[in-house]
């Protein structure tokens, strides 16, 4: 099955953000029939608060995940095993033996907005290693298989090996 990045996916996981922006922007703009920036230090700071707490996260880690699968097409054939993916120049494919693994990094649920944000590291057997999010590929269980699922407070991806959140 060929999976790409869609507009569909996008909005699935990012419309939470989208709404919570919505409500806090549109509270504080109105007092008394009147467009005011803040209505006052308190209820500003309030909403800044709220806002950096909840959709900036969100928004943070969708833009990662959309800069990463940017342009990439995956192809998984499960009965195989096998992998392609391709970055719109270069044409990768990895058979079931290439792959050490397909480890899934998401959620642990501390955050209701990063619900079903994961994403797939997938281990080469040369050491090497390739990303891939749920923009993309939204069903986790599409992958031919999973070695490791890991909770994590917060699903960012590392192009650092030694650490990831």
């Amino acid at each position: 099955m060929v999976y790409k990045q869609s507009l569909g996916s996008n909005m699935k996981f990012i419309w939470p953000a989208i709404g919570f922006i919505a409500a806090i922007i549109s509270y504080p703009l109105y007092e008394d029939g009147n467009l005011n920036i803040l209505v006052n230090e308190k209820v500003g700071f309030i909403f800044l608060l709220l806002f950096m707490l909840f959709p900036l996260p969100t928004l943070i880690i969708h833009t990662m995940y959309y800069l990463n699968d940017k342009n990439k097409t995956v192809e998984i054939n499960k009965e195989t095993g096998s992998i392609c993916i391709s970055d719109g120049i270069k044409n990768d494919c990895y058979s079931k033996e290439d792959i050490e693994g397909i480890d899934i990094f998401f959620n642990n649920g501390y955050r209701n907005a990063l619900k079903g944000y994961y994403y797939a590291k997938i281990t080469l057997r040369n050491g090497n290693y390739k990303m891939v999010t749920c923009l993309t590929v939204s069903n986790e269980t599409d992958f031919p298989f999973i070695t490791k699922r890991t909770s994590v407070m917060l699903p960012v991806i590392s192009t650092n090996k030694n650490w990831i959140f």
